[in-house]
């Protein structure tokens, strides 16, 4: 259906165009029939801008046309204050995660058997699309070294992307191949399964808007090694629910996840805390509280 058809089809009082490109500019660009607002993500406004001239007359016509500009983390909000006035109507709301859907207790034995990992494994996990902001690298580099003195444990990177041949060819060379698996991507009915069977979540990203990856795993109960880049530090309170190492640092990386595997006890609170937040903090329900809120306002 077109967004014409849509728009006459239903009342709509606003717009709200996720990412600025291609959605925001697309409305900014069409003659309106109501009010807009874009939520800008991490790509939208990190990359897009920089690719070429045109793309940044773009960004600054679809933001300063809008009516109101949300940013889903501290570092999106920055950004996005380069290409706006101060005085933006501006808010910072993130994202959130379906706690009903990633939650602790799914059977996961059967998928294990799947991807040939031993029952007595401890499984670490990550998620993402394969591709070199997300520094699946250093986590290979980091698990060569955990993997040297604890040997019962198996790294699986869920998703796709251009960056997998490069990091087969690593596994093989840091001779880490038969206990990485890469599943690609997986069906979004299958992937509260991988979360479910992970003891500990990773996500190393180099750059972040918000990661719903680190609140999927956190709803599901994960103790988290992550980055301490803005979008993970969101999340992930450092001796809270999880570690937070410096970025691109495989050293950091390994020390953490070595404490997490070495302490079932602190393994449990951290990931009986990381469910806790998940849901007193990035709930859907608080999450459309906010958008509601926020729409209100710039209708006024």
């Amino acid at each position: 259906m077109s967004l014409k058809c849509l728009m006459d089809s239903a009342r709509v009082d606003v717009l709200d165009a996720q990412f600025v490109a291609p959605a925001g500019v697309v409305t900014a660009l069409t003659p309106r029939f109501c009010p807009y607002v874009v939520t800008v993500h991490r790509w939208d406004i990190f990359e897009f801008p920089y690719k070429w001239a045109l793309a940044r007359i773009a960004t600054l016509t679809t933001l300063r046309r809008a009516r109101g500009i949300i940013a889903v983390g501290s570092a999106v909000r920055s950004e996005v204050l380069k290409f706006v006035p101060t005085n933006s109507v501006l808010a910072t709301i993130p994202n959130a995660v379906d706690s009903r859907r990633f939650r602790p207790g799914i059977d996961f034995s059967s998928l294990k058997r799947e991807l040939g990992i031993p029952d007595s494994h401890r499984v670490i996990l990550a998620v993402g699309r394969l591709e070199p902001r997300k520094g699946f690298v250093f986590l290979l580099r980091a698990m060569s070294d955990v993997m040297r003195e604890y040997q019962g444990c198996s790294l699986i990177i869920v998703g796709g992307g251009p960056q997998r041949q490069e990091l087969e060819i690593v596994a093989h060379r840091l001779g880490l191949i038969d206990r990485l698996r890469l599943p690609g991507i997986v069906e979004q009915s299958a992937l509260p399964v991988f979360y479910a069977m992970a003891d500990i979540f990773v996500m190393p990203s180099l750059s972040e808007g918000h990661t719903v990856s680190i609140l999927e795993a956190m709803s599901a109960g994960k103790p988290i090694v992550a980055s301490e880049i803005p979008g993970n530090a969101a999340s992930v309170i450092q001796g809270e629910n999880g570690w937070l190492v410096p970025p691109a640092d495989p050293k950091s990386m390994a020390s953490a996840i070595l404490s997490l595997l070495r302490d079932d006890s602190m393994r449990e609170n951290y990931g009986r805390r990381s469910r806790e937040k998940a849901i007193r903090e990035f709930g859907w329900e608080l999450r459309i509280q906010r958008l509601k809120e926020f729409y209100a306002r710039v209708l006024t």
